[in-house]
């Protein structure tokens, strides 16, 4: 589904109020196509891997032409795990979270731009089912003028539907100043469900007078980034960018 996004407006919402207009673009780059002789590394960040599973598809790539280095870790097993958490985490995700519990503040890259625009404001949010199961209960968030991070896992595409919609109805998503989402995992992984929660997700947010971004590397599965909720940030479509405008902790006494 195309969204037609208008590339010469940007809103910066607080609360209702929209100030002021700038022209934004959004630049695509691509990263550099692969050659034969190029080398692939090969890790396991999330699931344990059969090695009959993981010996498969380095054949498969060798057969392509590629050269491939599996990491030492990729056949950990902790569990259902690969490996401990320590050592899943040990990709950039620790440093980040080290970083952020000593008062730094971090930007995190979104690979899509559903909505252009540039917002900023304190991030609410978090698991999209227990955020609409608040709705209407003194435990709802205030809506406004806020930056709503939204991710979930094991949900049907028509659950994530139907839930968006329930934000939506609810007046949520009118009330927001820019919505990032991070990782949404299908029920076990299928592709088209995956593609489902895609398209729904660019259905109920492209009519938004907000910034919509998505793909963000926090949340169930992903490379497990930690957002800070209650902090304010800036969502930037032109950089493609959710950036912490504050430290998520207070300074040591």
């Amino acid at each position: 589904m195309a969204c037609p996004i208008d590339a010469r407006v940007s809103y910066r919402r607080v609360g209702h109020a929209r100030l002021g207009t700038t022209k934004v673009g959004h630049l695509r780059i691509k990263p550099p196509a692969l050659r034969k002789g190029d080398t692939i590394g090969v890790v396991s960040p999330a699931a344990a891997v059969e090695r009959e599973n993981l010996e498969r598809g380095v054949g498969m790539l060798v057969r392509l032409g590629f050269h491939v280095k599996v990491s030492e870790h990729a056949l950990d097993r902790c569990g259902i795990l690969a490996g401990s958490d320590q050592t899943r985490v040990s990709a950039a995700a620790l440093e980040q979270l080290q970083r952020l519990l000593a008062g730094d503040t971090f930007e995190l890259s979104a690979p899509e731009v559903i909505r252009a625009g540039v917002a900023e404001g304190e991030v609410v949010g978090g698991c999209l089912s227990v955020v609409v199961a608040m709705l209407g209960t003194r435990y709802a968030p205030s809506f406004a003028g806020k930056i709503l991070f939204i991710e979930d896992t094991g949900e049907k595409a028509y659950r994530i539907d139907r839930m968006l919609v329930h934000l939506k109805q609810s007046g949520a998503l009118n009330e927001v100043a820019g919505i990032a989402f991070g990782s949404i995992l299908p029920v076990e992984g299928s592709a088209q469900e995956r593609a489902a929660i895609a398209h729904f997700i660019k259905e109920q947010t492209c009519g938004l007078r907000c910034p919509v971004l998505a793909g963000f590397e926090a949340g169930h599965g992903s490379a497990h980034f930690t957002i800070p909720l209650g902090v304010r940030a800036r969502l930037d479509s032109r950089r493609g960018k959710l950036s912490l405008l504050e430290a998520a902790v207070s300074a040591s006494t």
